[in-house]
C-alpha cells in the first residue's frame, strides 16, 4: 500500500510535509480496523482528491509521542508509550483514531526493522 501511494504522490496537491508518510489506524469496524496511508495537505489539496483515494480529516487532539528506532521491538515501543500515558495520569482517547505512525518518506516499506514515530491520542488528566 505504501509503495503504490508513493508512486501516486505526485497526484496530490499542496502536500505540507513531503518527507513524511502517515499511517492512520481507525477502529471503525466490528471486526478490526481500517488503516490509511496518507500525507498532510494544505487547503489547496482539500478540494481535489485523486481517483481511488479518500480524504481523511484528523481532528486536532493532544497526543503522546514516542520514537521507535530501527532494530527496536515494535511491541516494546508501544508498551513503553502506553505505560507512559498511564504513569502520567492521562487516558487514551476513545475516538475512532487509535493511533498513527509517521514514517520517513524515503524509508523502504519492506524494511523488516523500520523506524517511525508513534502518536496516540490522549485525554490529559
Amino acid at each position: 500500500m505504501q509503495t503504490e501511494f508513493k508512486h501516486r504522490l505526485h497526484e496530490i496537491s499542496d502536500v505540507l510535509y513531503p518527507q513524511e508518510l502517515l499511517g492512520l489506524s481507525y477502529h471503525t469496524t466490528d471486526t478490526g480496523f481500517v488503516h490509511y496511508v496518507a500525507v498532510e495537505v494544505g487547503e489547496g489539496g482539500l478540494s481535489a482528491v485523486p481517483s481511488g483515494m479518500v480524504k481523511v480529516d484528523v481532528p486536532a487532539h493532544d497526543y503522546a509521542k514516542c520514537s521507535h528506532a530501527k532494530g527496536q521491538s515494535v511491541e516494546a515501543s508501544y508498551n513503553r508509550i502506553y505505560t507512559w500515558i498511564k504513569d502520567q495520569g492521562h487516558t487514551v482517547s476513545d475516538g475512532p483514531l487509535t493511533h498513527y505512525e509517521v514514517y520517513p518518506m524515503d524509508q523502504d516499506p519492506y524494511d523488516p526493522e523500520p523506524e517511525f514515530t508513534i502518536l496516540i491520542p490522549v485525554n490529559q488528566k
